[in-house]
């Protein structure tokens, strides 16, 4: 019994750092926007509030509930997120984990604009 609670607290932990919430036994989806720094490699995601990367060259945020923006050396990025459930929900208990299909999103995105440096 206390495999699986520390088993569900982890998947909950980790299914909301990535944007999932875990109810009952599966995982439903939210809006998620990541960037990469180009200079500083960190990968966060975004929300309503500004946020940086860790040399704060790289910023952004969501405008609303589709729209988000960024400054910088950011470059956006994204994942199939079916592919990306089945990995979690397929997670092995030992060797390689289990693939999924990530992206980079186009530079003229319409609901992710890249701003001026200004």
């Amino acid at each position: 019994m206390e495999k699986k609670i520390l088993a569900m607290t982890m998947a909950i932990c980790i299914a909301l750092t990535i944007g999932f919430v875990y109810q009952g036994f599966r995982i439903v989806e939210l809006e998620q926007e990541l960037l990469f720094c180009m200079n500083c490699k960190d990968v966060f995601n975004l929300n309503m509030r500004l946020k940086s990367c860790t040399c704060g060259r790289s910023r952004g945020r969501y405008q609303d509930d589709l729209n988000a923006s960024f400054k910088g050396s950011a470059i956006p990025l994204g994942f199939a997120n079916k592919s990306f459930i089945a990995a979690i929900q397929n997670q092995p208990k030992e060797g390689p984990g289990r693939g999924f299909e990530a992206f980079v999103v186009e530079s003229n995105c319409p609901t992710f604009k890249k701003l001026s440096d200004d």
